[in-house]
């Protein structure tokens, strides 16, 4: 039983493929396509554009009245644009696929200008059907698909057995895009992946990397989370605020409260937090390091400012040039 064949039918304005639900007769891919169907439909509903005295567009069986230079506004817009208004109904645009062309076992039934619109195409086998013009140029098809049309593989595989991306190594070829295959992680595991998930970039381990990103220490909702991540942020991400006067002196984190025991370690070296404290460097100068942290009211943090300490400092130096004159330290004050 022979297939019946289909009957194409093409917009009389741009000259693309019509849907076949299209009963307008006209597409809408161009600015010139929706006014004609516009007006078409106006004028089916016995609406006639008003009499303002204004001339015709200069374009033969152009209804429409002048915009500018003569022409109506979506001819001028076309001349402005490229450079020619083009007669209504004049595909203005260079044929990349010319009817008669064969690409596999397609043969090209009508000519295509650039545009996105599928060429009717017809297979050895009978088959007729609308094709992108791009994946005919590309060879992405070569046949209908049929019993006996299977499409033969390319040249070169498009992820080659050993190619290595990011930690995937592949096991076995993928001779398409959409093949799943075996990859082999850099820790040691086997998992199958999409190839072009991996080769795009979207896959670049076995799941490994992100649990090394993400700290996965289960304690987010801990009360000393922010206080943790605050002091690793202010003292080694020189976008926070605060790095000036951290990271950016010198200060840093020691290593048994980073990575992903960090803050199990953290909270086990300084305890709960007692309530209206903040945490505190007994030493201004030192790092975030056991022995060198404390909890510490506002009250407390404030005389332990670095320039607190260096007007103690300097008063005692003061005070000890003073009794050193005076001889008797005992009496200064």
């Amino acid at each position: 039983m022979s297939k019946p064949t289909v009957q194409f039918q093409y917009c009389p304005v741009c000259g693309g493929l019509l849907r076949q639900d299209n009963t307008a007769g006209i597409c809408s891919r161009t600015p010139e396509c929706i006014r004609v169907r516009a007006t078409k439909t106006r004028r089916a509903r016995g609406i006639e554009p008003k009499k303002t005295g204004r001339n015709v567009c200069e374009i033969p069986g152009c209804p429409e009245f002048v915009h500018a230079h003569g022409l109506c506004e979506v001819h001028d817009w076309r001349k402005r644009h490229h450079g020619d208004p083009g007669p209504a109904g004049r595909l203005n645009r260079k044929i990349t696929v010319k009817a008669g062309d064969t690409f596999g076992k397609w043969t090209a039934l009508a000519d295509y200008g650039p545009g996105g619109h599928p060429v009717p195409c017809r297979c050895e086998c009978g088959t007729e059907r609308a094709v992108g013009a791009h994946q005919l140029v590309a060879g992405r098809t070569l046949s209908c698909g049929g019993p006996g049309h299977k499409q033969s593989r390319p040249a070169v595989p498009y992820i080659a057995a050993g190619e290595v991306f990011a930690r995937l190594t592949a096991l076995e070829d993928a001779w398409w895009a959409a093949d799943s295959i075996q990859f082999r992680c850099e820790c040691g595991t086997v998992s199958a992946r999409t190839a072009v998930s991996v080769r795009g970039g979207g896959v670049s381990s076995c799941s490994c990397l992100r649990r090394e990103r993400n700290l996965s220490h289960g304690l987010s909702r801990h009360p000393l989370y922010h206080v943790w991540s605050g002091m690793i942020d202010r003292t080694t991400k020189p976008e926070a605020g605060n790095y000036a006067s951290y990271g950016g002196r010198g200060i840093k984190v020691c290593e048994r409260w980073l990575g992903a025991s960090g803050l199990r370690n953290f909270i086990a070296d300084v305890g709960e937090r007692p309530p209206g404290t903040t945490l505190d460097r007994i030493d201004n100068d030192g790092d975030y390091e056991p022995g060198n942290v404390q909890w510490a009211t506002p009250k407390q943090q404030a005389r332990n400012r670095r320039s607190i300490a260096a007007l103690t400092a300097e008063r005692d130096a003061l005070a000890a040039m003073v009794a050193s004159l005076q001889g008797d330290t005992g009496k200064l004050f």
